[in-house]
C-alpha cells in the first residue's frame, strides 16, 4: 500500500465540507425556530379584555355626567 497524499487530503477536505454543511443546516434550523417563536411570544402579551374611558360632551360643549355608551 502506497501513501497518496493527494487522496488523503481530498478525504480530509471532503469531511470538512460535510461538517460545514451540517453546521450551516443546524444554524439555519435554529434561526427558523427562533423566528417562529417570536410571533407566539408577542401573541401571549395581548390582552383579552379592555376598557375605554373618557368624557362625553353634549352639543353645547358641557360634560354629560354618568353617560353610558
Amino acid at each position: 500500500m502506497v501513501f497518496e497524499p493527494e487522496r488523503s487530503s481530498t478525504r480530509v477536505a471532503f469531511h470538512q465540507g460535510e461538517e460545514m454543511i451540517r453546521t450551516k443546516h443546524l444554524v439555519s434550523a435554529s434561526l427558523v425556530l427562533v423566528l417562529l417563536a417570536f410571533p407566539t411570544l408577542r401573541l401571549q402579551a395581548q390582552a383579552v379584555y379592555g376598557s375605554i374611558s373618557g368624557t362625553i360632551f353634549d352639543s353645547s360643549g358641557a360634560a354629560v355626567p354618568n353617560a353610558k355608551i
